[in-house]
């Protein structure tokens, strides 16, 4: 029996311009909702980095403690010594707890032809692009992660006088004590699970110097927080899209604290010294800045001997 020859397909037929708009339309309605829930999964995982970079700081911190006795690095430290370029001469240098960190372990910041050495490696936010470090810039250097105030001392250093003087940062009431002129030490700290020692950088705007500036240090809540209608600063972060700054504790682990003004500004009280004296705090900058305010004192007059 023969085979009928098949009848010709009727021509395909084509999208209406309705049908055209209304596929398009789909479309960008997909992409709205994907495009932020890509960003925040991007913003995330550049979190993660974070965390894991200021992790092997933290890491770095507590090995020169180790090495040096227990002594803590120093926030920054204004050195004199013999120059790398003229033998015979010598040249001062500020040094920034980072640039001395990578210095100490052989890894010193490569040298730009102009301003301050990028930070590599571990010291980095990997928010921030090496052609945008100047987000990042003090007027000592770069540092993408700044170092607790009350923690760590200032260290003037000079190696042609054989001079060496040591400053620590402590409130009026507390400042007898630990204002000393003793080089800080880890075995001090009794809440370590607690006290952030490094946390990831803001900068904001410096009215004294008519242009932006990053902190080199925190030490208070209002120098950490995004800015709200009534802040005081102008603070920007390479998280505030996520509202976190990443921090190493100096228990050693890492954790995001909030960057938020709820979360920083919380109850305040009046905390006291054994001699009477106080000064007013947060109870999360006690918690997390003050590590010289004893364990249980995070309620009015509470405080340390």
């Amino acid at each position: 029996m023969r085979t009928p020859f098949p009848r010709p397909s009727p021509e395909p037929r084509a999208f209406t311009l309705i049908e055209l708009l209304v596929v398009i339309a789909i479309i960008a309605a997909l992409v709205g909702i994907l495009l932020p829930a890509l960003g925040h999964a991007r913003s995330n995982a550049r979190v993660t980095l974070c965390l894991s970079n200021v992790r092997q700081q933290g890491v770095s911190v507590l090995a020169y403690a180790n090495d040096f006795a227990g002594h803590l690095p120093p926030r920054i430290m204004y050195h004199t010594e013999p120059s790398t370029t003229d033998p015979t001469g010598w040249e001062s240098n500020p040094w920034l707890i980072n640039a001395l960190l990578a210095r100490y372990e052989g890894r010193a910041f490569r040298r730009r032809d102009y301003g301050w050495p990028s930070p590599t490696d571990i010291w980095r936010c990997p928010n921030v692009k090496p052609d945008d470090d100047d987000l990042r810039q003090t007027h000592n250097g770069n540092l993408h992660h700044a170092p607790n105030y009350w923690l760590f001392s200032e260290v003037v250093m000079n190696e042609r006088t054989g001079s060496l003087l040591i400053s620590n940062a402590a409130p009026d009431a507390w400042a007898p004590r630990y204002g000393s002129r003793a080089w800080r030490t880890l075995d001090q700290v009794t809440r370590t699970s607690d006290i952030a020692m490094l946390i990831d950088n803001v900068d904001y705007f410096v009215i004294e110097h008519g242009h932006r500036d990053a902190r080199e240090f925190f030490g208070r809540a209002e120098e950490i927080i995004i800015p709200g209608n009534e802040s005081t600063y102008d603070n920007r972060g390479t998280h505030d899209s996520l509202k976190v700054r990443p921090a190493a504790f100096a228990d050693g682990h890492v954790a995001t604290l909030r960057a938020t003004a709820d979360f920083w500004q919380d109850t305040r009280h009046t905390y006291t010294t054994g001699s009477g004296l106080g000064a007013d705090f947060h109870e999360a900058e006690v918690k997390h800045l003050l590590w010289f305010i004893g364990p249980g004192s995070f309620r009015a007059g509470g405080g340390e001997d």
